[in-house]
């Protein structure tokens, strides 16, 4: 059995090595946006992966990076870190750099949250900007929180270790006892500073769905003009994550990249279709606005 787990793991390895491969002939010579545009569309349609990717090692001994299927999280790490990498031979150096707080990749150090940790830590290494309070100027807001790490550890469910170990989730749980509570400031532009209901709006549910009413919806347009393409956006969502259940308060519920065509699109894995899709910005927006507790939507733009 282990012979035919290293077997499988090698060619799996290969396989994924030649693919890689491929990936960067699709990118070379091409600007940061031209990347991150051929990057978010070659991964379109690939599936949705519960936990795809770990440490290799100790705890979690999934794979640290793969291309095969993303979760929203890890097709925003895969491709930033595909989009900074120049080579083929850095680029297992960069998705280091995009997915942990230090160059030790563990699971401690790995950046879990995405507004606490992820975000920092890519603007801390000089490999992203916060641009949302350029986007939205004197809209723009601070959303305010504490996370508690502490708790977060001790709501550890079984399928953060791999292989499944009620031994190693015992140890990683014991983890959290170092942390306590800390602040988090998140810059955001509410939702309704981009899309707002207005009877004498240009845009309409029905434009979406001919089975929902004819509500109508103004968009500030001068201000998705300011969005640049192959920004990452997160949602605010701060009642969607119960504390009760993961241990402490989130706030970015999902993150995606922005892409500029004839409209704003998002490319961007979604759990509900269990695939990578692309998506047309204000739909989303106008939608989330209507059937969910969407607060407001963060910008960050990729440096490289």
């Amino acid at each position: 059995m282990v012979r035919f787990l290293v077997l499988f793991i090698s060619v799996f390895a290969y396989a994924e090595n030649s693919d890689l491969k491929n990936v960067f002939l699709l990118t070379e010579g091409r600007s940061l946006n031209e990347r991150i545009d051929i990057l978010t569309n070659h991964f379109l349609d690939k599936p949705f992966i519960d936990y795809p990717l770990g440490e290799g090692q100790m705890y979690d001994e999934r794979p640290r990076w793969r291309i095969d299927g993303f979760d929203c999280a890890t097709f925003v790490e895969t491709i930033a870190a595909l989009a900074l990498s120049p080579d083929l031979g850095e680029f297992e150096e960069t998705v280091i750099k995009v997915r942990y707080m230090n160059n030790e990749p563990t699971f401690e150090t790995r950046a879990h949250f995405p507004d606490a940790d992820w975000n920092k830590n890519l603007i801390s290494r000089g490999l992203a900007q916060d641009i949302t309070e350029k986007i939205g100027l004197n809209q723009s807001k601070i959303y305010r929180y504490e996370i508690n790490r502490r708790g977060w550890y001790e709501k550890l469910s079984i399928e953060r270790t791999f292989p499944s170990s009620p031994a190693k989730l015992s140890i990683l749980r014991s983890l959290g006892s170092k942390y306590g509570v800390e602040p988090v400031e998140v810059p955001y532009i509410p939702i309704t500073s981009i899309v707002t209901p207005d009877p004498n709006g240009n845009i309409s549910l029905k434009d979406y769905d001919p089975r929902r009413p004819d509500k109508r919806f103004k968009v500030n347009q001068a201000l998705l003009d300011r969005i640049p393409s192959g920004a990452v956006f997160g949602l605010l969502r701060p009642q969607q994550m119960d504390p009760k259940i993961f241990g402490t308060k989130q706030v970015i519920s999902h993150r995606g990249f922005v892409l500029r065509e004839k409209n704003l699109k998002w490319r961007h894995m979604t759990i509900f279709k269990r695939r990578s899709i692309e998506s047309e910005m204000i739909k989303e927006l106008i939608f989330r606005l209507e059937d969910s507790d969407l607060l407001g939507i963060q910008f960050l733009e990729l440096q490289g």
